[in-house]
């Protein structure tokens, strides 16, 4: 924003629209930058409304917009920009924040601990990613060991950080990828769903015709963080879950000998 471009525009609108009944200068912005309303609507200020929002507020109305409707492209390729650019995640730090702060590098390391060693090594005995690494991912409010996305299925684990109801989880999921094998790999998420403890996701579990051509249909187990602070050993106790998991994937992979599991 240059010097005097706020008034210069509040006054653009009174001379471009001089029959218009009702004149309202919006300033977005990024970052926190307060804007004196009688100085940007000085000599206009009973022809033209000033409101000033944050991108924040577009993101927070498109987030709650897109989860009442079915899946729009649009939608999520604009929430995916917002994403990139961060336009959708400047708050205030807020005292909850602050007292997290010196426990953050302590908590990642406890979770690259539950997916280390014999985790990592049973991940990429089944997958063959010898360089997939636990690590957060922002933009899915994880911390993760998972293949990539350019395979005919995706597998991850890791902590689901706060899901829709604020309450952290570990998980395993196992998608199928858009692909020309897609029903085959479905059959591999509908043989864990059997198992117990798995859920289908993204589809019924049942009928390959009822995923979405671009979703990833397949099979998730959540479990509670909450559910391993009794347990005396509760860091042994996730890294189990992890590899029961892993247990129950590889089951199925040596029934499904023929599918491209490793690249």
């Amino acid at each position: 924003e240059d010097e005097g471009q706020l008034p210069k525009y509040a006054g653009l609108l009174v001379s471009e629209f001089p029959r218009a009944q009702q004149r309202t200068l919006v300033y977005i912005t990024r970052d926190y930058d307060p804007k004196d309303k009688q100085e940007v609507l000085k000599g206009v200020e009973d022809k033209v409304g000033f409101i000033q929002l944050r991108w924040f507020n577009f993101y927070d109305f498109l987030v709650a917009y897109q989860e009442t409707l079915p899946s729009n492209p649009l939608f999520q390729e604009t929430i995916r920009f917002m994403d990139e650019k961060l336009l959708g995640h400047i708050r205030s730090l807020t005292p909850a924040e602050y007292g997290a702060m010196p426990h953050v590098l302590s908590l990642i390391q406890t979770m690259k601990t539950t997916l280390s060693e014999e985790v990592k090594e049973k991940f990429v005995g089944i997958t063959g990613e010898k360089r997939a690494q636990p690590d957060l991912a922002p933009d899915w409010g994880n911390f993760m060991l998972c293949t990539n996305d350019h395979e005919p299925y995706w597998l991850g684990l890791g902590f689901e950080l706060g899901g829709e109801d604020g309450c952290p989880r570990v998980f395993a999921y196992f998608c199928s990828l858009p692909s020309s094998s897609r029903p085959k790999w479905l059959l591999v998420a509908q043989r864990l769903i059997e198992k117990g403890g798995w859920e289908a996701s993204e589809w019924d579990g049942v009928k390959p015709e009822t995923v979405e051509p671009e979703s990833w249909a397949g099979a998730y187990y959540p479990k509670n963080l909450a559910d391993f602070l009794t347990e005396p050993e509760s860091v042994a106790q996730i890294k189990k879950f992890f590899l029961d998991r892993l247990s129950e994937i590889a089951e199925v992979k040596r029934a499904h000998p023929r599918l491209a599991w490793k690249k």
